[in-house]
């Protein structure tokens, strides 16, 4: 087992790549995604109890060249996931992604795992010029740029 994270333990709750049409590319298989609406993916996840305290949710929206897109997660607090896709103007919009979970085990996992989820979408919006953003109630303060 690798343990880069200290004596704290990382565990997979599932990961994958959906279209924006809501369809799964690939991914770990106990997952289920519905398009319930624009820009608004329902991903139902067996066989692990999810929450969005002590889990780690990170999304990646797949966008061209040039264009970029924005991506927020929630929960319904029934085993789903909730991700939705927005455009730089805060529309929501129908967009492929990719995402990963982790459930953290101990309080120094969950600080690692939250700074490296916050590190990988800074550095995201760093590629884009993007320093700081507002968008749609979605406040990118808290990134760590580098």
């Amino acid at each position: 087992m690798y343990r880069g994270s200290g004596s704290a333990n990382l565990l997979p709750i599932c990961y994958g790549s959906v279209t924006s049409a809501g369809t799964i590319n690939t991914g770990t298989g106990n997952f289920t995604v519905t398009n319930t609406a624009t820009g608004v993916y329902t991903i139902a996840i067996t066989g692990i109890t999810y929450t969005t305290i002590g889990a780690i949710i990170s999304v990646r929206p797949v966008a061209g060249s040039g264009v970029l897109r924005l991506a927020t997660t929630s929960s319904t607090g029934a085993n789903e996931l909730v991700v939705r896709t927005y455009d730089l103007a805060g529309n929501l919009v129908n967009n492929a992604f990719h995402f990963f979970g982790v459930q953290a085990i101990g309080t120094n996992a969950m600080c690692a795992a939250q700074k490296a989820v916050a590190i990988v979408a800074a550095n995201e919006l760093a590629l884009h010029g993007v320093k700081h953003a507002n968008i749609a109630g979605i406040n990118t303060n808290y990134f760590y740029f580098l």
